[in-house]
């Protein structure tokens, strides 16, 4: 069979052409899994953004409802407390029977609390490494601390709180403050170091200077009667 060197030609150049744009469509198919493999890294990356910031929106909501809860219970039960306060300045009731009110008195103040440093990622384990006791009502205290401190991070993240003068500053103008150093003393904040005001490392911290303190249930309820009548005076 004949066939021209013209028709030879064409078929050449007609398979060049479809090579051409075979190689244009792969190029083109590889061009399109890049950007779909990059637009899906950057949309994990926005999911992941997006996670981290429910994750921490979540952490603030759960803290500031178990302030407000540990905070509620202090005032709810402040008469009661302050007739507890003088019922031990006026030594009456017998050491087991004064103990017992005690406990009964801090009971809810204690669960609060405990709730309060969960919200901060403190699990009940650590608690009891620290206290000696997931129950113990030294938690309180360093729950009621801590709500200073993160009461004074708020107005400034970058203050010191190691200087005496900001402290006191601090205190002239929030109730929080200045009630916690009048129940727990100018010194709460010795030894804590500055940092973001809501994490888990700074309610450690607080934690650990409940547990040198040691007030037991008699001194933490004497302490809790003294902070809520402050915060009623303010």
């Amino acid at each position: 069979m004949f066939v021209s060197i013209n028709n030879i030609n064409i078929n050449l150049i007609d398979m060049k052409r479809i090579k051409q744009i075979a190689l244009s469509v792969v190029g083109m198919a590889f061009i399109a899994t890049g950007f779909v493999a990059c637009n899906s890294d950057d949309n994990d990356e926005i999911v992941t953004n997006h996670d981290e910031l429910n994750s921490v929106k979540s952490q603030q909501e759960d803290y500031f409802s178990s302030k407000r809860k540990l905070l509620s219970s202090v005032e709810s039960q402040q008469e009661s407390f302050n007739l507890f306060k003088d019922k031990v300045s006026n030594d009456k009731g017998n050491y087991e029977d004064v103990l017992k009110e005690a406990n009964s008195l801090n009971n809810q103040l204690v669960i609060d609390s405990q709730r309060l440093f969960a919200s901060l990622g403190v699990t009940s384990e650590e608690i009891s490494d620290i206290l000696g006791s997931e129950n113990s009502s030294d938690i309180i205290i360093a729950a009621l601390a801590f709500i200073a401190y993160e009461e004074a991070k708020g107005e400034d993240p970058n203050e010191n709180l190691q200087e005496e003068a900001n402290i006191i500053a601090y205190s002239a103008q929030n109730k929080y403050i200045d009630c916690a150093i009048e129940a727990l003393g100018l010194n709460i904040f010795d030894g804590v170091r500055n940092g973001a005001f809501l994490t888990k490392k700074a309610a450690i911290q607080f934690l650990k200077k409940a547990a040198v303190r040691l007030l037991g249930p008699i001194g933490t309820a004497i302490t809790v009667a003294e902070y809520g009548w402050c915060l009623g005076r303010s």
